[in-house]
């Protein structure tokens, strides 16, 4: 019997192992809370994944904004947890797919930023944030929009993500050196393994990454373990759809935008390719998306 609980126990493992660690961590995440939902409306164990409540959950997330696309992959991540762990899955209904499409019908589709911040972007972005804000928010915008830019910074690496908070930069994870910025990333989007990357200075002092970190590292008391940029991910797209408007720029862009432009602009300026996927940790050729132009 202890021989079989043991190959049980392995067999768990594997099955754990059948998902991408990122995505893993992803479905673990949206489990937990659809549990704390359960959990809050009193429900008991046993009808956790009942068609009633997780109709329920679906309705409550559509109403508090997610798309469907994200609907759609937390059902996948509940789908799974009942596999894996032997639980008649009963919430696939008619009711449900009818529910999901109208979903589909009434929501407003969100803009999707796939258009790539260029340089000119860049330096009008930088302007703005002179302006428009005190000379504290000012310095961390700069900073952290030319970091985002030449670092290929994803969006959960520059500012907190609930999805994904370990990816968050800390300041214990940059390094001024004489010529460029060393970078540690303890985790990224696809790995859990550190990473070390080196962004160049730049001539232009105006949106040089290593000036304009070293302005706003130089008013802080920051401690090692604090976040770089102390801000969320809806924080950082405010203050970008800000700069956006006082610049006049007419393209549609988010916080994506600069790891879509730094790429374009290093392969432009002939950067060999396996030196792009290195600074921007791509391990497959999913970086040629990034270098299309719009």
């Amino acid at each position: 019997i202890s021989e079989l609980r043991s190959l049980r126990r392995a067999a768990d493992s594997i099955i754990e192992n059948s998902l991408a660690p990122g995505t893993r961590r992803c479905y673990n995440n949206a489990v937990t809370k659809y549990k704390d939902f359960c959990r809050k409306y009193h429900a008991e164990d046993k009808y956790y994944f009942s068609a009633y409540y997780v109709e329920a959950y679906v309705t409550y997330l559509s109403q508090n904004g997610l798309g469907l696309s994200s609907i759609q992959s937390t059902l996948s991540a509940l789908r799974f947890h009942c596999r894996s762990n032997d639980i008649h899955i009963t919430f696939d209904t008619a009711r449900l797919a009818l529910l999901l499409k109208g979903i589909k019908r009434t929501q407003i589709p969100k803009l999707r930023a796939t258009n790539a911040v260029k340089l000119s972007h860049l330096t009008r972005l930088m302007s703005a944030a002179s302006t428009i804000f005190d000379y504290k928010t000012g310095v961390l915008v700069r900073a952290m929009f030319s970091m985002a830019f030449f670092g290929l910074l994803r969006p959960s690496e520059m500012a907190l993500s609930t999805v994904s908070p370990n990816h968050r930069l800390l300041r214990s994870d940059v390094l001024l050196k004489q010529k460029s910025i060393c970078i540690r990333f303890r985790s990224y989007k696809h790995s859990t393994k550190p990473v070390v990357v080196n962004i160049p200075r730049q001539d232009r002092l105006d949106i040089c990454p290593w000036v304009q970190l070293n302005n706003y590292l130089c008013g802080l008391a920051h401690q090692g373990s604090d976040p770089l940029f102390g801000c969320t991910i809806a924080q950082a797209n405010n203050w970008l759809q800000a700069c956006i408007s006082k610049s006049g720029i007419r393209t549609t862009l988010g916080l994506h935008s600069f790891r879509r432009g730094g790429a374009t602009w290093y392969s432009s300026n002939g950067l060999p390719d396996s030196s792009l996927k290195a600074l921007g940790r791509w391990s497959s050729n999913a970086y040629l998306v990034y270098v299309k132009p719009n």
